[in-house]
């Protein structure tokens, strides 16, 4: 069974690097959520939902899913479509109803502002 990890905002697929080394099965993918994806691209919800679909229809095998933060959002939005293969999930800080819209709208102004890197590695 594979262990498939989605990581959080202004994290990528390698922050997992040192969670894979310390699991004793080598059955494991850390999927890069932004990977593929201009700065200039308008990115959603919805959008990365798709694409980690995409990877994980490929799939040929039954797999967990564990998410943190973003990740944890994406994954339950998988949990939900009844695929076969997935046999389980672990979240961590994900948040189950959409935050107030003014305060998203805030923090979407203070990521505009942030430098790219931050998000992006």
């Amino acid at each position: 069974m594979k262990l498939i990890f989605l990581h959080g905002l202004g994290q990528s697929a390698d922050d997992w690097r040192d969670v894979i080394n310390k699991l004793p099965t080598a059955n494991t993918l850390a999927i890069s959520l932004f990977l593929g994806i201009s700065h200039t691209d308008s990115v959603n919800l919805n959008m990365l939902n798709k694409n980690v679909s995409a990877i994980l229809d490929d799939l040929k095998e039954p797999y967990i899913l564990c998410g943190l933060s973003l990740g944890s959002v994406l994954v339950l939005q998988q949990a939900i479509r009844k695929k076969p293969l997935l046999k389980g999930i672990i979240v961590s800080a994900g948040q189950f109803e959409s935050p107030n819209k003014t305060l998203l709208t805030i923090q979407n102004l203070i990521f505009r502002l942030m430098p790219k890197k931050v998000f992006i590695t």
